[in-house]
């Protein structure tokens, strides 16, 4: 049995500038809170909009990668 070659066209685009976006969007949203843009009680709700907005991007954007 003779090994076959298989060969893989990606299309898409670069998923590097959608993981960066994500980690804009937790600097962003860690720096609101530092600067005194958002009430410093509800920093439990920056956790979760940083973890939101950035973690879930970031995550999609490697397995973009890892399909790429």
């Amino acid at each position: 049995m003779d090994p076959q070659e298989v060969k893989i066209s990606y299309t898409g685009a670069d998923p590097t500038a959608f993981g960066v976006l994500g980690l804009s969007l937790v600097c962003f949203v860690a720096s609101s809170a530092k600067l005194g843009f958002t009430d410093p009680k509800a920093t439990g709700l920056l956790f979760v909009w940083a973890a939101l907005l950035g973690g879930i991007v970031q995550i999609m954007a490697a397995s973009i990668d890892f399909k790429k």
